[in-house]
């Protein structure tokens, strides 16, 4: 048989003397003085818990944002500059791409306040927000809205029911360097191919060419370029 009751701390701390050598007592007296230390938010009976703030993550590969601010309900991101291009000496900056973790379900709006001072302010009229909880299936976010006026890319996000509490967005489904080092070694193998280095990039990484065919005509094809 089983017994159940709700006592409360303190009624735990005045248990007779006669039960003082007793293990569960000591245990019970433990347990009540931890009871008693802790916050009032997380004793029984008290309000709920403050709401957690959605966590902002960007350090993967082709990862890019920066946090303005955030707390449960609204965030606020700018899109960080790419590397100086030695030709034109100036940084360019139209790519986003990170991972939103909301803290509990919910609506959260995500604001880019600096798009419209990015390369390319044209390119985000027609824009829908990129989302995808596994990094495979992408989908268009269609709240997406580019406010002219104020330079501000907005579009909300239901972070409950069918959706996850974890979404990656994107200006565009993102063809990381995983994926291009799995082309390229498709490529290496292929008959009738030949694959060599003409470089290294500012980060280190080879610039790949990949050579088809001995034709006297030379035709150049260039991937991975950011969108925009």
């Amino acid at each position: 048989m089983r017994w159940e009751a709700m006592v409360s701390p303190e009624a735990l701390l005045t248990l007779p003397e006669s039960w003082s050598h007793s293990s569960t007592t000591l245990l019970l007296r433990s347990l009540a003085v931890a009871a008693l230390r802790a916050s009032p938010s997380t004793r029984m009976g008290s309000s709920a818990a403050p709401a957690i703030a959605v966590s902002i993550s960007s350090a993967f590969d082709a990862g890019n944002i920066d946090v303005t601010s955030a707390d449960a309900s609204s965030v606020r991101l700018k899109v960080r500059p790419d590397p100086p291009t030695e030709l034109e000496k100036k940084c360019h900056s139209q790519w986003f791409y990170f991972r939103a973790s909301a803290g509990q379900p919910g609506v959260v709006s995500y604001e880019i306040s600096n798009a419209g001072a990015t390369s390319y302010p044209e390119g985000w009229k027609a824009l829908k927000v990129c989302a995808s909880a596994d990094r495979k299936v992408w989908t268009r976010v269609d709240t997406t809205n580019y406010a002219a006026d104020a330079g501000a890319l907005r579009w909300t996000y239901d972070h409950g029911g069918a959706n996850p509490c974890s979404v990656y967005f994107a200006y565009f489904d993102p063809y990381d360097y995983e994926r291009h080092l799995d082309l390229i070694a498709r490529c290496a193998a292929a008959p009738g191919s030949r694959v060599r280095s003409l470089g290294q990039t500012l980060d280190g990484r080879e610039l790949d060419c990949v050579e088809v065919g001995d034709g006297p005509k030379h035709v150049w094809v260039i991937h991975r370029q950011h969108p925009g």
